[in-house]
């Protein structure tokens, strides 16, 4: 089951999940090299929050957001965060190649299988990189953050075709265990992501708190 579920969260078009509230942090805007990002509040970008969530994403100033599925327009149903015409596109046709688009895309969910245990490990965390590896990723770097007092597990591997997958679970501290999943379909190509798409990934990663 949990195998099964790895691969999807990876592989295919993700599902992160539906909890969180958070305070109303004030925006603040970050110049990261070339990116004009700032700092959203969790209630802004991530709609169908039920619990108290606390941390603001650093995203670009571009981005909005969009639901994955149109009959469920919330976290439930999985959120969309990019550039307007980028998720316009995505949404026509879900299964397209991150490479055809114009910029990278997070697809939000209720992670479907991996569990917070504790304050600060995942379920899945001790298994991952050896879980990816037997699903034909190679490279494959997990890493361990926090985002002020949510715990936060992130990989990064290369695909058989030279793509770049990344990700990232947050944990809710909540008594349920949930978890939220970020997937970052980005443009890559021969084992690396391409510069802009890195920028917004890291900035993503580092300075969201």
């Amino acid at each position: 089951m949990m195998t099964r579920t790895v691969f999807t969260l990876i592989g295919n078009a993700l599902l992160l999940m539906s909890v969180a509230c958070a305070s109303a942090a004030e925006k603040k805007s970050i110049k990261t090299n070339e990116n004009d990002t700032i700092a959203r509040p969790a209630t802004n970008v991530i709609t169908g929050l039920v619990q108290r969530f606390p941390v603001s994403f650093v995203l670009p100033k571009d981005f909005v957001v969009m639901p994955l599925h149109d009959d469920v327009p919330d976290l439930d149903g999985g959120l969309l965060w990019g550039e307007k015409a980028v998720l316009e596109k995505f949404k026509r046709d879900p299964k397209l190649d991150a490479r055809k688009l114009a910029g990278p895309i997070f697809v939000v969910t209720i992670s479907n299988g991996v569990m917070q245990s504790g304050r600060d490990k995942f379920t899945v965390e001790d298994i991952l990189k050896e879980q990816l590896e037997a699903g034909g990723v190679k490279d494959v770097v997990v890493k361990k953050t926090k985002w002020g007092e949510f715990p936060v597990l992130h990989f990064r591997g290369v695909r058989s075709d030279g793509r770049v997958a990344t990700g990232a679970w947050v944990g809710l501290n909540s008594p349920d265990g949930f978890t939220m999943f970020f997937d970052f379909r980005s443009r890559s190509a021969d084992g690396k992501i391409a510069k802009q798409d890195e920028r917004i990934w890291e900035t993503f990663l580092t300075s969201t708190k």
